[in-house]
């Protein structure tokens, strides 16, 4: 007779974080440091585009241009139009008047699998267009590149987001609803996107960091 001993498997074990809580602080504010001359452009940007670039100055500025006796009344002409604005406004209209989007084609257009798989494609990405508004978001994302500079959006699947299916027990035997799911595009503005400040492409960079203000209820949850 043969003895095979056999072990139950060991309880498996929570994965261990990367960092702690003081070395994710850490990391963040050295990488929130390296950008704040970036944020500040893209903040400045903004302001210009809004005609409010120089409302903190404005006010002293101009009671000291309006005093002041070594100035001519002609001197004293300021121009009041922000055509900035207008500028920024033509370069966005230039950009969406591309349509930049996606498009399909068959690989091989003389097979008729290749021509079929790709009018399939084409139906899915119209109907995710119609679905979560792309046409919109598009726009968005071109005013975001031409007004503060960067453009970025993150890409995640909400299990909370699609159409509505019924109730489950969920795991206090609570009745929950229950949502078919769907990807939801989150715009994200080029001064909350924080990267590593080791690196200096988004693409390679170790970590990227996205800075947005959460309900403390739903942070605790997470």
């Amino acid at each position: 007779m043969t003895e095979i001993q056999t072990e139950l498997p060991a309880q498996e074990e929570q994965p261990k974080a990367k960092h702690t809580i003081s070395e994710l602080e850490s990391l963040y504010q050295a990488d929130e440091d390296a950008d704040k001359e970036l944020f500040a452009e893209q903040r400045s940007n903004l302001l210009l585009y809004s005609g409010d670039h120089y409302n903190k100055l404005k006010s002293s500025f101009y009671k000291r241009v309006r005093d002041s006796k070594s100035l001519s009344e002609e001197q004293k002409l300021r121009l009041t139009k922000n055509h900035t604005q207008k500028i920024v406004d033509a370069y966005t209209n230039h950009i969406m008047s591309t349509a930049p989007g996606v498009g399909f084609s068959p690989a091989n257009k003389s097979e008729l699998k290749d021509q079929k798989a790709a009018e399939m494609n084409k139906g899915v990405w119209d109907s995710a267009k119609q679905r979560l508004g792309l046409d919109e978001t598009i726009q968005d994302w071109a005013e975001d590149f031409t007004q503060i500079g960067e453009v970025a959006t993150l890409l995640a699947w909400d299990p909370m987001a699609g159409a509505f299916l019924g109730y489950e027990p969920g795991e206090d035997g609570k009745m929950v609803p229950k949502f078919k799911g769907d990807l939801v595009p989150e715009t994200v503005y080029g001064f909350n996107l924080i990267m590593a400040n080791e690196s200096t492409d988004h693409r390679t960079a170790p970590r990227m960091t996205i800075r947005k203000m959460v309900p403390v209820k739903k942070l605790k949850k997470m």
